[in-house]
């Protein structure tokens, strides 16, 4: 640690000084508000307005435009197109799960034969 440098004495301090002078308050100033209380209760409900003018009519219907019915049969062929590979994919399932069940059988036979 660094050594402190020797300070030169201090002075007893002397008596503090007069007041100032206080402020002159306005005679109107209203003092600082005070919290505020609680809510009170709700009122009473109003009475009803009168109804509105009718709002206007709706259009007739009216038949979708040639791109929507062309856009729609786009779909509607999707749609069948992946029901039959759907179908497809169902079959062949079904053939490969026959399969496994006859290569199970084989496998059975043939675990039954080792142990004798």
């Amino acid at each position: 640690m660094a050594k402190k440098r020797p300070t030169a004495p201090r002075e007893i301090a002397g008596r503090p000084g007069a007041a100032a002078p206080t402020g002159r308050r306005p005679t109107d100033a209203a003092g600082k508000s005070g919290a505020a209380g609680r809510a009170g209760r709700p009122g009473a409900r109003g009475a009803h307005g009168i109804n509105g003018p009718p709002g206007p009519a709706a259009p007739p219907d009216q038949a979708l435009p040639s791109t929507h019915v062309q856009w729609l049969e786009v779909v509607e062929t999707q749609i069948e197109d992946i029901y039959q590979v759907l179908d497809v994919q169902g079959r062949r399932s079904a053939q490969i799960q026959q399969q496994v069940d006859e290569l199970r059988g084989k496998v059975h036979l043939l675990m039954e034969k080792v142990r004798i």
